[in-house]
C-alpha cells in the first residue's frame, strides 16, 4: 500500500471537511493520517535494518568463510596427525591415541560445527 498517497488523500479530506464544515469528522480524519504516519515510520525502519543488516552479512562474509576453510584445515590435519600416530607407535597404543584423537576431533566437529552452523544461519538475510 502507498501510504504516502494515502495520507494526501486523508490530507485533502482533512481540508475538504474543514472548508465544507463538517468538524466533527476531522478527529477521525487525523487519527487515520496518524496511522498512515506510522506505517510510513514502521515501513522506514524496516528498510533501514534491512539495509544495515545486509550491510554488516556483507562485510562479515569473508570473515566466516575464512573461519570455514579453517575449521576444514583443522580437521584434515587432526586427522593426519591421528594416521601418524598410529603409525608411530605399538600397534595397541598407536590403536588407544588415534582412538582418543578420533573420540577428540568428533566431538569438537560435532559442538563447534553446530555452533558454526548456527552462526551461518543467523547471518542469513530476512526478506520482508
Amino acid at each position: 500500500m502507498d501510504y504516502h498517497r494515502a495520507m494526501q488523500e486523508v490530507e485533502k479530506s482533512i481540508q475538504e471537511a474543514i472548508a465544507s464544515g463538517a468538524a466533527a469528522i476531522i478527529p477521525g480524519l487525523k487519527a487515520e493520517k496518524d496511522m498512515y504516519e506510522k506505517q510510513v515510520q514502521l515501513a522506514n525502519l524496516r528498510d533501514d535494518l534491512y539495509r544495515q543488516s545486509q550491510l554488516a552479512m556483507d562485510e562479515n562474509k569473508p570473515i566466516i568463510t575464512q573461519y570455514e576453510r579453517l575449521f576444514e584445515d583443522w580437521f584434515h590435519e587432526m586427522t593426519t596427525i591421528e594416521n601418524k600416530l598410529k603409525i608411530a607407535f605399538e600397534s595397541k597404543t598407536g590403536e588407544a591415541i588415534g582412538a582418543k584423537l578420533m573420540q577428540e576431533r568428533n566431538r569438537l566437529c560435532r559442538d563447534y560445527g553446530q555452533v558454526y552452523r548456527e552462526v551461518i544461519q543467523s547471518c542469513k538475510g530476512n526478506h520482508w
